[in-house]
């Protein structure tokens, strides 16, 4: 494997906490990648490194921004892999931090010059030997590819990937899932050049029952979450199971429906039993009791009082109205709102002047963060005119909830 370091000055590149002193220095950076000759039609990753002044190091191969000289040679994505073509050239692969100095340099840039060519593929040794894996879970192989003039390069994902029998284990991209009891064969082939196989061993679970967890058990409509689930051993221990292991079913598929995954999206108003059943062993299952306890995505509050969409007050100020209305307090329900077309108008319908009525607290484009809430107050400067205020709030510029607040003359 091809290691450059480079070493340079850094002007202040520190990780710090809160308003204490930098406690970590970036004093280099270093970048790695398997080899600087590439086949024709290919991949290979680069990596970044930031290090330390206390020694430690960093993975920052995603915060870089990268570029090629000839995309007809090969291209490179955000992540830092090369894909090569079918074109013979040497090619530039740069790239940069996204952090940039006062003068606008980036802190560190880099670039390496590949040699593009057609290099005949040799063997495939696949890296892992012979193993035993437990019904459910799933194990990540890799392959490495021997090319000539001494050229090695991580082929786990451009290969293909075989098993002897995909009813006990499946393989894809190096990924095995273990689904049933037995033995398999698994192999790498690429260019018409095939590894020596491993034989992987499925066995019975070690655990004597299964459980789903559930990060939260009581939803609001729309909601949607990802069951877990686990094998609990003898000592009582538990071991994550792939999801994809079980056949899940809910009892009631209009309140809660659960897919393949174990991801459960709630409906409507209710409660409802979500099971899972292993497939590979049909007298592993369990189920978990789920409560659809809301049917909106938003809570509005009147002088901390809850109240309901639509919210109409009529004749609240019989005499005249106060120059600052009540507080009321939105919460957003487990999710992102913006506030769109806040506006006050007199009982005409005329949109009023900001400097004759305003919410205070609360524009057009307001977002209220999941699990957050905002508070606002309707203010004016006419407290002998009836006004009416309303705002809507948007879930992916689709109105959800249209609130209107009215007074009426007396």
């Amino acid at each position: 494997m091809l290691k450059v370091f480079l070493y340079f000055i850094v002007i202040f590149m520190f990780i710090s906490c809160g308003d204490s002193k930098p406690d970590k220095l970036v004093v280099d950076y270093s970048f790695s990648v398997d080899s600087t000759k590439l086949p024709l039609n290919q991949t290979t990753q680069i990596r970044v490194s930031a290090n330390y002044d206390d020694g430690s190091t960093k993975d920052v191969t995603n915060e870089m921004i990268y570029s090629s000289s000839d995309e007809d040679v090969a291209t490179v994505d955000e992540s830092g892999l090369v894909r090569t073509y079918s074109k013979n050239a040497q090619v530039t692969i740069s790239f940069q931090t996204k952090a940039k100095l006062t003068n606008l340099e980036p802190i560190y840039k880099s670039s390496i010059v590949f040699d593009v060519m057609q290099l005949h593929l040799k063997s495939i040794n696949i890296l892992e030997n012979d193993m035993d894996i437990l019904i459910g879970q799933s194990k990540q192989l890799s392959a490495e590819g021997i090319y000539e003039e001494d050229v090695t390069l991580d082929i786990t994902q451009t290969s293909t990937w075989s098993s002897s029998d995909a009813n006990i284990a499946s393989v894809d991209k190096g990924l095995v899932k273990a689904i049933s009891i037995g033995s398999v064969e698994i192999k790498v082939t690429q260019d018409d050049i095939s590894s020596e196989v491993i034989n992987i061993d499925v066995l019975k679970p070690l655990y004597n029952s299964i459980i789903i967890e559930a990060p939260k058990t009581e939803l609001y409509a729309q909601q949607s979450i990802e069951l877990v689930l686990k094998g609990v051993q003898d000592n009582n221990e538990t071991v994550i199971l792939g999801n994809d292991s079980a056949l899940w079913s809910s009892s009631n598929n209009k309140v809660l429906e659960v897919d393949k995954n174990g991801t459960v999206k709630a409906l409507k108003i209710g409660s409802a039993v979500i099971n899972a059943t292993l497939i590979a062993d049909n007298t592993f299952s369990s189920s978990i009791d789920l409560n659809v306890t809301k049917d909106k995505y938003v809570e509005l509050y009147k002088d901390n009082k809850l109240v309901e969409f639509p919210y109409t007050s009529i004749n609240e100020y019989k005499d005249k109205i106060p120059e600052t209305l009540p507080t009321f307090t939105l919460v957003a329900v487990g999710r992102d709102f913006t506030f769109n077309n806040v506006i006050v108008t007199d009982i005409n319908g005329q949109i009023l002047a900001d400097s004759v009525a305003y919410f205070d607290g609360l524009t057009s484009q307001s977002i209220v963060l999941k699990d957050k809430n905002i508070t606002f107050t309707l203010k004016h400067n006419n407290s002998q005119d009836a006004l009416n205020y309303l705002f809507n709030i948007d879930d992916e510029a689709k109105s959800l909830f249209s609130a209107k607040f009215l007074k009426v003359d007396p």
